[in-house]
């Protein structure tokens, strides 16, 4: 698994995209920019949208995305310790909530 950001795909925010493939990360960026409708997404979703008359820039930009997807470092998709010790005590703290 891997994260990109809106930023890092030419958008206009950080909000991280993980995924597989850097088909599943593009997907989900293009949804996000069409289900954000504030000036700075709309802006970006109207760039993409002009590109797309073009082939040759379609292509150049995916070309570079993979570039920059196959970089990337893999992430753990699931955590099996905590990040810091007080973490692991807030989880601990958690357990005992529970019933058996």
């Amino acid at each position: 698994m891997k994260t990109m950001t809106c930023r890092q795909m030419g958008g206009p925010c950080d909000t991280p995209f993980q995924g597989d493939t850097a088909d599943e990360i593009m997907n989900k960026g293009i949804q996000h920019l069409e289900e954000i409708q504030d000036e700075a997404h709309k802006k970006a979703q109207k760039m993409m949208m002009d590109a797309q008359k073009n082939p040759e820039e379609v292509k150049k930009w995916y070309e570079g995305f993979r570039e920059e997807f196959e970089k990337l470092r893999r992430i753990e998709a699931h955590r099996t310790r905590p990040k810091s010790p007080k973490e692991g005590l807030i989880n601990l703290g958690k357990d005992k909530d529970r019933s058996l």
